[in-house]
């Protein structure tokens, strides 16, 4: 076995929520088969509705930050201080999702891993978990489902990073329609932030 890519094992501070512990934790290969420690994230882009591969073959990306995808600020149509770019959520119950480097993610799309969309339900359905787990809502980090959506260790919401840079704290009460409006980058609609 070759040795692992060892950024794989360095911890990156601004890529840990101090809310949850776990994240400041490493992995050992010993733990998942491979070769060398894993650092963790507590968030991951924001890949508009969906990023798993099925979005890949028929082109649909609609988030900023997507594996194989090249997106410029100009292909921001809806705004860039109205689309999320990056939201918090930490590592799977059982540590295999949340690596912050080189996360395979449940398809080999990196969802999961390193980005996640607002509307998982490959994702969801890949992994054993129910479909009203997809979306923005509370978590719990015992709880094995909670990995298949955005969610915070904060009360009552969590911290997305806009495309203009700026960080906004959205509640769990935007609502499925909004937060799936703010996840797209060209969806056309007119957004009001809370």
């Amino acid at each position: 076995m070759s040795p692992a890519n060892p950024a794989l094992g360095t911890k990156v501070k601004t890529l840990l929520c101090p809310a949850d512990g776990r994240e400041d934790t490493l992995l050992p290969g010993s733990s998942w088969g491979g070769n060398g420690n894993v650092a963790f994230t507590g968030y991951l882009a924001v890949a508009g509705l969906s990023g798993d591969n099925s979005n890949y073959n028929n082109q649909n990306v609609t988030g900023i930050l997507v594996m194989k995808s090249s997106v410029r600020v100009t292909d921001i149509t809806d705004g860039s201080s109205n689309t999320l770019m990056v939201g918090e959520r930490p590592p799977s119950s059982d540590l295999y999702y949340g690596w912050w480097f080189a996360g395979a993610g449940y398809d080999g799309s990196g969802v999961g891993d390193v980005v996640l969309g607002m509307q998982e339900y490959g994702y969801a359905g890949g992994v054993g978990c129910p479909s009203s787990k997809v979306g923005f809502q509370q978590g719990d980090v015992k709880t094995f489902c909670d990995q298949v959506h955005f969610w915070s260790p904060h009360p009552n919401g969590g911290n997305f990073l806009m495309g203009d840079g700026s960080v906004r704290y959205l509640t769990y009460s935007t609502g499925p329609t909004l937060i799936g409006q703010l996840a797209t980058r060209a969806g056309g609609e007119a957004v009001t932030l809370p």
